[in-house]
């Protein structure tokens, strides 16, 4: 049987954690957390580019190792948090482990298994738990900036800031990830799913034709004043709308991602 992903799960087993330990500030330290669950939490000595972190077990005891080949503290932090969902969710321990006492997890591969959804959800809630950014998020405005702003609060990495940002904000905003061209994913506010009759960008389309992410992609000029651009578009042209409503889209390259992170906000 197929479990159904069930994100106001997950998101409440991650408050009930930080209220077990008493945090109520930022950031929220993922491997203090595992380790005060007993829990050995290690760096994986080598690991293949889009590994992120893995869960063991041995016998009644766990432990979490994760890779810094990308040299990220906040892509290190998430890896842990969502090892740390697969700790504590319901029926994650025996769905991981049906293989074997290793579960390998894989870096931004938006996985369609719930299993995983809901860990990224877990984690996402528990380094960015939204009690205590609801009176910071409207300070910190809009776009790319906010998004730095809040990857710097909280110790998380660009796309998983980009994401839960989305998430949280009351204002326009669409985020989409890419990878050479072509969509991995894209994720919108409520604002703009209050839009008449729209349809988002699916995995797998190519990037849009003159828009500014696609500029990105075409100039082989890989400088830094190339690698993260900005400037206005119609979102008709990401989004199929009743009509056009003009933004500004920002595009950034993700270093040793290997992908594209684009904001678009108005």
């Amino acid at each position: 049987m197929i479990k159904a992903f069930d994100y106001s799960m997950a998101q409440q087993r991650a408050i009930k954690i930080l209220e077990r330990y008493k945090i109520s500030t930022l950031p929220v330290n993922p491997a203090d957390i595992a380790k005060a669950e007993g829990l050995m939490v290690k760096e994986i000595g080598k690991s293949e580019p889009g590994v992120s972190g893995m869960l063991l077990r041995s016998g009644d005891r766990f432990g979490i190792m994760y890779s810094t080949y990308l040299h990220n503290q906040g892509f290190e932090n998430f890896s842990i948090a969502h090892e740390l969902g697969h700790f504590y969710l319901d029926g994650h321990i025996d769905h991981v482990f049906k293989a074997g006492d290793i579960h390998i997890s894989n870096a931004g591969s938006f996985s369609k298994d719930q299993y995983e959804q809901e860990a990224d959800a877990f984690a996402a809630s528990l380094l960015m738990p939204e009690s205590m950014l609801k009176d910071i998020l409207w300070k910190i405005g809009d776009g790319f900036s906010a998004i730095e702003s809040l990857s710097r609060l909280c110790n998380t990495s660009l796309t998983a800031s980009a994401l839960r940002f989305t998430d949280l904000t009351e204002n326009f905003m669409i985020v989409i990830i890419s990878t050479n061209n072509i969509i991995d994913y894209c994720r919108i506010s409520k604002k703009v799913w209050n839009l008449k009759d729209i349809f988002i960008p699916k995995h797998g389309q190519k990037i849009p034709p003159n828009t500014i992410t696609e500029k990105l992609y075409n100039n082989s000029n890989n400088t830094e004043s190339m690698n993260h651009l900005s400037g206005d578009v119609d979102i008709s042209d990401w989004l199929e709308t009743e009509k056009s409503y003009y933004a500004t889209e920002e595009v950034i390259r993700l270093g040793k991602y290997e992908r594209v992170l684009t904001v678009i906000s108005k």
